[in-house]
């Protein structure tokens, strides 16, 4: 389930130069002008939220046309539509006893500490986090600054400061320090021939805690394992080609 982002913008597609972005997805509809821009979904108790940054950031998409110097620039498009929909939305959640959890997601960052970034956007904690405070949001996922981070829990803002956000504990016993990130890789032998066996064979790297003495530490494999069945373009019958091995 995507959020829009910077690169979704794209000179030749449209007014907000979403139209590519558009046509790959079928979205909820967020039962306003722009539908699909942003919307919610629940999965069992836990309600996600995908939000269009580029309506409120300060920075640039980047979509610009070199020959024509055209240069879309989003902020503002709704008309402050996006975040009225998300109070109605956050509001309605937490009046609803199914929702345990809210989970926002957008792709730039509320704020960063990535020295190769832009540092977060202050358009994203004027229009949002304010109520991600007010009605409790338990998690914000972002992405754009290409690097792994994660906030102390945060609340409010610290006085004559740009909204900067308060950290109102330090606590990290129900987090994982120990191995910050990791990624599972996933090979796929397709096999050589019809009837040939096929498999699935993942690996998954954490990463071990910096120190001092190795701030980049490599990546370690933690844990595999191998799935196999018979291609389905075989000779074997039906009940054969079913049958799958993980080890």
């Amino acid at each position: 389930m995507p959020a829009l982002g910077n690169h979704k913008i794209e000179i030749g597609n449209g007014d907000l130069g979403y139209n590519s972005y558009m046509t790959r997805f079928a979205l909820p509809d967020d039962e306003t002008k722009w539908p699909n821009n942003w919307y919610k979904f629940q999965v069992g108790s836990v309600l996600f939220v995908s939000l269009d940054n580029n309506e409120v950031v300060y920075q640039n998409s980047g979509a610009y046309d070199a020959t024509t110097g055209q240069v879309i620039y989003n902020r503002g498009c709704s008309n402050g539509a996006q975040t009225a929909w998300l109070e109605r939305t956050l509001a309605s959640a937490r009046c609803d006893d199914s929702v345990d959890w809210i989970v926002a997601y957008m792709h730039q960052p509320a704020m960063s500490s990535s020295s190769s970034g832009s540092g977060g956007d202050l358009g994203i904690r004027q229009q949002f986090m304010d109520l991600f405070y007010q009605y409790g949001v338990d998690l914000v996922l972002a992405g754009h600054d290409h690097d792994y981070e994660r906030t102390y829990a945060v609340r409010g803002t610290d006085a004559g400061t740009y909204l900067r956000p308060t950290v109102v504990s330090h606590d990290t016993d129900v987090v994982d320090t120990t191995y910050p990130w990791g990624i599972a890789v996933f090979d796929v032998d397709p096999g050589s021939h019809p009837g040939d066996q096929t498999s699935i064979s993942m690996t998954y790297y954490h990463t071990p805690a910096a120190t001092a003495d190795n701030p980049y530490p490599a990546p370690i494999a933690y844990d595999s394992f191998k799935a196999v069945r018979q291609r389905r373009d075989g000779w074997l019958s039906d009940a054969s080609k079913k049958v799958a091995v993980a080890h």
